[in-house]
């Protein structure tokens, strides 16, 4: 009886070791699956149909939201414009003067690298003095750092009108300003595509100098962001032929401008102007044909889990007086 009761305690004790080793792997897997939807560019999160993308956003929405919770439907008007058009400008956002001081800011800061976003294994370049490159991109920490900017990037009114579109609250994962000069040569994004790196996700850009059609003005299909908007714009095409496009729709210009070009829009403006983009629509940065092309962005998605996005210092006299809507926002990317 002693030696069956030491052997009964043994199997027990084995299946509690058991029991605790799937529940640490579990959560292990539990907090790797939580990661993905921060990543940047996660193969696995890349490899999802549009419509899988969108299974997986509402998701998203419920849990996010189920904890935070910040909507107030400030502008309906905007809102119902982003739903079916899938951009929209967002005017008395940033004053002309304040775009041009921060063009000059970083025009001093000069150092960049030759891409159109920051990575560190591109080239190092000057503004001053690009030579033949057609794109220049600052580092996160110059862009999360200027306050001026970080107040466009956080304004009530933007942070209310993603999250009333995205169906729950969104932080920031990435932060770029970058130059685009004229040059014989295709840079990153002035072939039309779609940004297909998240389920759902929205882009605030900013152009910091006056933009026109000859210096890369933005371009985009609207309605082209999701297949009900899709269908009621273009009645008289099957949906099928122009989502889920091979390498993210690269390499379909003539396709795309044949089919599409009566909804094209294009944005110019002066140095300020804003507007908010669902990525997953068709668009591209026309390429530069004189002069240059000023933009600042920031990207915004449901992210639960945070761990993977590069993290910066930032002011602490900057944040301490942030809403918490905003701290929200930007807690993703700032060390605290």
């Amino acid at each position: 009886m002693l030696n069956f009761g030491k052997k009964n305690r043994e199997k027990q004790k084995n299946k509690r070791l058991g029991f605790e080793t799937i529940r640490e792997k579990s959560l292990d897997v539990s907090s790797l699956f939580s990661s993905y939807w921060g990543h940047q560019n996660h193969p696995q999160v890349r490899s999802l149909r549009l419509r899988e993308k969108n299974i997986i956003a509402n998701l998203l929405s419920s849990a996010v939201k189920s904890e935070f919770d910040y909507f107030n439907n400030s502008n309906p008007q905007l809102l119902e414009k982003m739903v079916l058009d899938g951009y929209v400008e967002i005017p008395n956002l940033f004053a002309a003067d304040d775009a041009n001081k921060v063009r000059e800011n970083f025009e001093d800061i000069d150092d960049c690298v030759a891409h159109h976003v920051w990575a560190p294994d591109k080239q190092q370049i000057k503004i001053s003095r690009p030579l033949n490159i057609t794109q220049g991109a600052f580092h996160g920490h110059h862009v999360v750092n200027n306050q001026t900017l970080m107040n466009v990037f956080l304004n009530e009114k933007v942070l209310d009108l993603i999250e009333g579109y995205l169906g729950a609250p969104a932080r920031l994962f990435h932060l770029n300003t970058m130059c685009s000069f004229a040059s014989k040569n295709l840079g990153g994004a002035q072939q039309y595509h779609r940004d297909n790196s998240h389920p759902a996700f929205c882009v605030l850009f900013a152009y910091l100098n006056e933009v026109g059609l000859k210096n890369g003005p933005q371009e985009i299909f609207k309605s082209t962001h999701n297949i009900e908007s899709f269908n009621k714009v273009y009645t008289d095409l099957d949906s099928k032929l122009f989502f889920d496009l091979q390498n993210d729709s690269y390499g379909f210009d003539a396709f795309l401008e044949s089919n599409l070009d009566k909804n094209k829009v294009v944005i110019t403006g002066a140095p300020g102007t804003c507007f908010l983009s669902d990525p997953r629509g068709i668009h591209r940065g026309v390429p530069v044909e004189s002069h240059r092309r000023w933009l600042a962005w920031a990207r915004y998605a449901l992210i639960p889990d945070d761990r993977v996005i590069p993290k910066f210092d930032v002011d602490y006299e900057y944040i301490k007086d942030l809403s918490h809507r905003q701290l929200y926002a930007i807690s993703s990317i700032v060390n605290y």
